[in-house]
């Protein structure tokens, strides 16, 4: 973006930027400047591509009338989008005309850091634009970066250190490449650590041992990218979940390199989060056994498993904590998410989280769909209400659909029925296909309702999230 409001990577080679003067009897010229500015503030794309021209950019060069309704308004210029270090022709421009307004600043450079060779200085080209930014970054209120290295997300945050973000709300940190991080930089850190952050609500970070300092408000975390190639010591994580108390979404990925934690198998939790709601754990079977022992979760709603369940049998089912004087240590969790899971492990999972009312499996292997039979026939999850499954496959349909038929009607019978099934599209559509002349599809039509699964029908919490964003393409 130059001073012209034109948009070098942005704006087509034939757009002339000529400013027309508005027609006399165009209605647009008779329109109220507030109205108009109205108008822009709504149009406003919610997500920006590259190398599509902006609807600030495009207004302002519409005519004289409506360039100055669009530079009067300061909130049309207070999103600044970085592609590459060209993105230094337009922060300027959008840094005045934004007035003090708080700034959005979303970095996506993935593309450009993919295929640049490797350097000693990732940063080289981009020091320009971090240090326009560093001047405002008491007015940041979200920071978005996506690169694709490793080392790129570390500089990138290192040159925030020191750094007063007092409005601060949302931050993101996303790589794509796992390369090691530089000598002297993997050690756990803070960043923006001049001041506390009373505002920050959101973290998602690739890098989990760089992290803002001052948590407390915290409301929501990302803690991906565990790896045991990133010093992460067993201290360090108890200290960073003693440092949010008010979290209520907190989802881990990957693996850590310290030894299991904690030590045997502990009769009593660890420490306790007594606002969580919601708990993802992906990848790390380890750490998903190390964060169920050692958590203490009261209002805990919603548990997504997507890790290796090897080590569940003999680490986790047996666990005196999960039943003491018969009372289940998540006495609220309602939702359960199951990935990559054949069925033979669910009856132990309703040993342990006998209180789910709403089961979804992610991926599972059909072919052995009559472990279901044995799960839900007898004693397991008595107040299920709901059962949802995704990624279905055809060859495995009239298995899924026999051992159902065996489970809904064995549950009526215990005057235990389900309500609703959900299911993904192509089920859907085998199921409509194969009712008029297949008779268990046709029986499991009348026996419960089946429904398409939407975040509509089914409002956990990290199934509704996934599902908005990879709706709004920002998954």
């Amino acid at each position: 973006m130059n001073m012209d409001g034109k948009d070098p990577e942005r704006v087509p080679s034939t757009y002339s930027g000529v400013i027309a003067l508005p027609l006399a009897e165009s209605p647009c010229s008779t329109l109220p400047h507030e109205l108009l500015a109205l108008i822009f503030i709504y149009a406003k794309d919610k997500k920006r591509v590259a190398h599509r021209i902006p609807i600030e950019v495009s207004v302002s060069h519409v005519c004289r009338f409506w360039r100055s309704v669009a530079l009067d308004t300061p909130v049309l210029w207070n999103r600044i989008d970085i592609y590459s270090k060209r993105s230094k022709a337009w922060i300027r421009p959008y840094l005045e005309r934004s007035f003090q307004r708080p700034l959005d600043v979303y970095v996506d450079i993935y593309r450009r850091d993919r295929i640049l060779h490797k350097t000693p200085n990732p940063l080289t080209g981009y020091h320009t634009i971090i240090e326009q930014l560093s001047m405002h970054i008491h007015r940041l209120r979200i920071f978005s970066l996506i690169c694709y290295h490793r080392t790129t997300a570390v500089h990138w945050q290192s040159k925030f250190r020191n750094c007063y973000a007092p409005i601060l709300e949302s931050f993101s940190v996303k790589f794509g490449s796992s390369l090691s991080v530089l000598p002297g930089l993997a050690q756990f850190t803070t960043v923006l650590d001049g001041g506390s952050h009373d505002h920050l609500s959101f973290i998602e970070t690739d890098t989990p041992n760089i992290l803002p300092q001052n948590l407390r408000n915290l409301t929501t975390l990302y803690l991906h990218g565990l790896d045991p190639s990133v010093p992460f010591s067993s201290d360090e994580f108890i200290q960073t979940f003693a440092s949010i108390p008010s979290i209520v979404n907190l989802s881990l990925q990957g693996t850590v390199a310290f030894g299991f934690w904690p030590t045997g198998m502990p009769f009593m939790p660890q420490f306790t989060l007594n606002n969580l709601k919601s708990l993802r754990l992906v990848e790390g079977g380890g750490v998903a056994i190390r964060m169920l022992l050692a958590l203490s979760a009261q209002h805990l709603e919603s548990l997504w498993l997507e890790c290796s369940y090897e080590n569940f049998p003999t680490h986790l089912f047996g666990a005196a904590q999960f039943n003491i004087l018969g009372k289940p240590k998540f006495p609220n969790l309602k939702y359960l998410t199951i990935s990559l899971d054949n069925f033979t492990t669910t009856a132990r999972f309703a040993t342990i989280f006998p209180t789910i009312t709403h089961l979804h499996y992610r991926y599972p292997f059909y072919n052995e769909s009559t472990q279901l039979i044995q799960t839900f026939a007898a004693s397991g999850w008595p107040s299920l209400q709901v059962l949802a499954f995704t990624a279905f496959k055809h060859k495995h349909a009239r298995k899924l659909n026999t051992a159902l038929v065996g489970i809904l009607t064995h549950r009526r019978l215990d005057n235990n029925p389900l309500s609703r099934i959900l299911m993904d599209k192509d089920h859907i559509r085998w199921l409509d296909h194969a009712v008029p002349y297949d008779w268990e599809a046709k029986k499991l039509r009348q026996l419960v309702e089946i429904e398409l699964l939407t975040v509509d029908n089914y409002s956990e919490y990290w199934w509704s999230t996934f599902e908005r964003n990879s709706e709004r393409g920002t998954g």
